[in-house]
């Protein structure tokens, strides 16, 4: 390399580290996973991905924006108890899922326990519903 190449790429890298290194924050990193969860994962990973979004913003100080997280990470992780965490996150995909996705994303112990596969099944009216059908079985 010659000089003043070298002398640029010691300025770039003096730089970087200097400004808490190249690329992408730690906060950055946490946003874009979460909305590659958003578009591709399942409720529970959205879940975990709102989770480590609110640790990211909790390391860099900023209060306001953990705060959001917090209240977003809560609202994910309800939603994925109460539908099914292996469903789809984004609503358009989990909208269009047919059953027999559905049982193919469902964890087998679930289906061999005859879990119903339907969002509709987490809610009380219909756990109650179901408890009396196996009653009655």
């Amino acid at each position: 390399m010659t000089t003043p190449c070298r002398e640029a790429l010691i300025s770039l890298l003096s730089a970087c580290a200097l400004l808490g290194g190249c690329g992408e924050s730690p906060v950055e990193k946490a946003e874009r996973r979460y909305d590659w969860v958003k578009q591709n994962g399942t409720l529970s990973e959205l879940c975990d991905a709102a989770g480590q979004l609110k640790e990211a913003y909790f390391n860099t100080n900023n209060k306001s924006q953990y705060e959001l997280w917090s209240s977003a990470t809560s609202i994910n992780c309800m939603t994925a108890k109460l539908e099914g965490g292996y469903l789809p996150a984004d609503p358009e995909r989990r909208k269009a899922s047919t059953s027999d996705e559905t049982e193919l994303t469902m964890p087998a112990s679930l289906r061999a326990a005859g879990a119903d596969p339907s969002p509709d099944a987490a809610r009380p009216e219909a756990i109650e519903g179901q408890a009396l059908a196996r009653r009655a079985r």
